[in-house]
C-alpha cells in the first residue's frame, strides 16, 4: 500500500498544493486568440483595438464577491425576470481559468490585406507616440449596466467607465483612433470611419452575461442593485491590438 501511495498521491495530500508561476505576459499575448476549428470559417485580415485587465488574484475574489452579491439581489427580489437570470462570470473559463476583461475602444476592423493592417498599426503607434496622451487608472461607476450582445438573446452585465475620465482621455483616445482610421481609409466617408470607433461616452467594461432575455427587459430593474466594493481599477501604459492570432501592446508614450 505504501508503494501505491507513492505512485499516486492523495488529493488531499498537502504535497498536491503547488503553486505553479504564472505564464510571462508575452505569451499570453502570443497566444491571446484560440485557433479556429470551423474549417468552413470565412478568414480575412481582421482587427480590434482595445485595453485590456489582466486580474490579479485579488481582483478576481473581489469580482467573484460582487457578482454572487448581485446574483444574491436578484435571487431574492420580487420581479420574476431578475429571479430566473443566471449572469456567467467573464474573468473565468467553465473550467476556471482566469480570463482578461477589456474597455473596448473599436468596433471589429476589416482589412482588404496584412499590408494595410499593417499600415494601420504604424499610424496608430505613431500617432499615440506623439499625442499628450499619458497612463491613466481607468475606474467604474459604481453601478451596473445591462447592454444587448449581437448574438440573439444574451446580455452583458457591464460597468460604465467614470463619466470624468469618458469625457476627457477616452475622448482623446478615440480622436487619435478616428484619425489613424482616416489615414488608412482616406476614400470613406466621416460617418463610415465613426462606425469603427466606439463612442467615448459609451465606453464600458463587461464583467458576466446572460442568454434568454434582452437588456430592455433587465434594464429598469438591473440600474437599481449597487455594486458591491471595491470596483475594480487598473492602470493602462498601452492600448492592444488583434493581430492574427497574437495581442499586439502599442505603448502611449515612447
Amino acid at each position: 500500500m505504501n508503494r501505491v501511495r507513492e505512485d499516486y498521491g492523495s488529493s488531499d495530500s498537502e504535497s498536491d498544493l503547488e503553486t505553479f508561476p504564472e505564464l510571462p505576459d508575452a505569451i499570453l499575448d502570443k497566444y491571446h486568440l484560440t485557433p479556429s476549428i470551423n474549417m468552413n470559417r470565412v478568414t480575412g485580415f481582421n482587427s480590434f483595438v482595445y485595453l485590456e485587465l489582466r486580474l490579479s488574484k485579488s481582483q478576481r475574489m473581489n469580482l467573484t464577491r460582487m457578482l454572487a452579491h448581485f446574483q444574491a439581489q436578484c435571487g431574492n427580489s420580487d420581479i420574476d425576470v431578475l429571479k430566473r437570470i443566471k449572469f456567467e462570470p467573464l474573468h473565468m473559463s467553465p473550467l476556471g481559468s482566469p480570463e482578461p476583461l477589456h474597455v473596448s475602444l473599436s468596433r471589429g476592423l476589416e482589412f482588404r490585406d496584412s499590408i494595410q493592417r499593417d499600415q494601420f498599426q504604424r499610424c496608430l503607434s505613431a500617432r499615440l507616440g506623439s499625442s499628450c496622451l499619458n497612463p491613466i487608472d481607468i475606474e467604474f461607476e459604481p453601478k451596473f449596466q445591462i447592454l444587448d450582445s449581437r448574438l440573439k438573446d444574451r446580455v452583458f452585465l457591464t460597468l460604465p467607465v467614470l463619466s470624468s475620465q469618458r469625457s476627457h482621455w477616452f475622448k482623446s483616445v478615440c480622436q487619435v483612433l478616428w484619425e489613424s482610421l482616416r489615414e488608412v481609409w482616406p476614400s470613406c466617408k466621416d460617418e463610415e470611419i465613426d462606425e469603427m470607433v466606439c463612442s467615448p461616452e459609451s465606453m464600458h467594461m463587461s464583467i458576466a452575461q446572460a442568454y434568454g432575455t434582452t437588456a430592455s427587459e433587465l434594464a429598469v430593474w438591473i440600474q437599481l442593485l449597487e455594486p458591491l466594493r471595491p470596483l475594480p481599477t487598473w492602470n493602462i501604459t498601452h492600448l492592444k491590438l488583434d493581430k492574427n492570432r497574437e495581442s499586439m501592446k502599442i505603448p502611449l508614450v515612447t
